[in-house]
């Protein structure tokens, strides 16, 4: 029986692409008033978008980190 092979993850790719994913949907729902670049309007929403995007990509980091170690750990 073949084992599937299993591939090392860059924690760093991988949170961003998780993170990114997690801010596009989000950024999605915001009204049209915060893409307004000519004022502060916007700031607010930025601000919301970066701090999701940090807290996602630190999860996302961590646990990708974690799950590369456990296999490494298994052979």
């Amino acid at each position: 029986m073949n084992m599937p092979e299993i591939h090392y993850m860059d924690p760093a790719q991988a949170a961003h692409n998780i993170a990114s994913a997690f801010c596009a949907h989000e950024i999605q729902k915001l009204p049209d008033s915060s893409f307004d670049t000519s004022g502060r309007d916007s700031i607010p929403s930025v601000k919301k978008i970066w701090e999701l995007y940090a807290s996602v990509y630190d999860y996302a980091f961590e646990l990708t980190l974690s799950g590369n170690n456990s296999f490494s750990d298994d052979i």
